[in-house]
């Protein structure tokens, strides 16, 4: 994550969806990097399938031409809006599934950083439908922008200011540090480190750690990849991990949001996400995750 040089813009080909081209683009310049902008075309669910099917109707096989073709046509259009100047390859992908075809492409492609947008479906539409951002940053080997379509007003042009980056005290997530501190000293950014003690629901206090312990231990965990020459703060929140960074990034109005991702952790990851996943759900910032080292 340290020199971005490839870029993978996937896209759903919605108008909600091309906030991913702007920030691509934000990314993309100061790096000179290349964009490969790609759609995965698939055939309509199986469960849409059998549901007709059952009804008594049976639709036509689809058209994966005409698909690929469409798909073709509508990303040059939004290159011509989004990414002109850059160096820009157009890619369309068959596969059986996005998440598939995504992970697919990223792997084949080497790419440094993956840029895509999200629905941010929660609670049952979430349970029902799942998510491909979900799914993707449960395989992902690669760093994953994700951004929450609608979150920024039009009016607003994607700008990184202020990053957030939140830890542990795992020495394999510092990937995520190094990343955020290399963007802040790209972007001129001002860049705060936050720890999130959990406390049990009983407690009021910080345990048995006090808060002076905490935030030496903070400093000291990134001392060695701390970039120099731009603002930095610390801070320290206790509760769940994923609904207080979520309320520091609307607190600080951070721009982006950069974490590392635990991967599955058994079957209360698979009913509740982890909390990068929960982050990604339900913040209005994007936000970078990276995985472990």
């Amino acid at each position: 994550m340290l020199n971005i040089q490839r870029i993978l813009v996937t896209s759903d080909l919605t108008d909600e969806s091309a906030i991913a081209l702007d920030w691509s683009r934000l990314i993309a310049e100061p790096f000179n990097a290349a964009v490969t902008f790609a759609c995965v075309v698939y055939p309509p669910q199986t469960v849409v399938m059998t549901e007709a099917a059952l009804a008594g109707f049976i639709p036509d096989p689809p058209n994966m031409d005409k698909l690929e073709n469409d798909a073709r046509e509508r990303l040059h259009e939004l290159v011509g809006e989004h990414l002109s100047g850059l160096k820009v390859k157009v890619q369309t992908y068959r596969d059986t599934t996005a998440q598939h075809g995504i992970q697919q492409l990223a792997a084949d492609g080497n790419y440094d950083l993956v840029v895509m947008a999200t629905h941010g479906r929660t609670g049952l539409a979430h349970f029902i439908q799942g998510s491909i951002t979900d799914e993707i940053l449960r395989e992902a080997k690669f760093p994953v922008l994700c951004l929450h379509e609608g979150a920024l007003p039009v009016e607003k042009k994607v700008q990184i200011k202020r990053i957030l980056c939140p830890l542990d005290f795992d020495e394999d997530h510092l990937g995520a540090a190094r990343a955020a501190g290399m963007l802040a000293k790209t972007f001129s950014a001002e860049l705060v480190y936050l720890h999130v003690a959990p406390f049990p629901a009983e407690s009021s206090g910080w345990g048995r750690e006090d808060e002076a312990v905490l935030m030496d231990r903070l400093k000291a965990h990134v001392a060695s990849v701390r970039p120099e020459g731009i603002p930095l703060k610390y801070s320290l929140r206790q509760g769940s991990p994923a609904r207080e960074i979520n309320e520091c990034a609307n607190k600080l109005e951070a721009d982006l949001i950069v974490m590392a991702t635990h991967g599955e952790h058994g079957i209360l990851d698979f009913f509740f996400g982890s909390d990068s996943e929960w982050v990604v759900r339900h913040s209005q910032h994007a936000v970078l995750v990276c995985p472990s080292i």
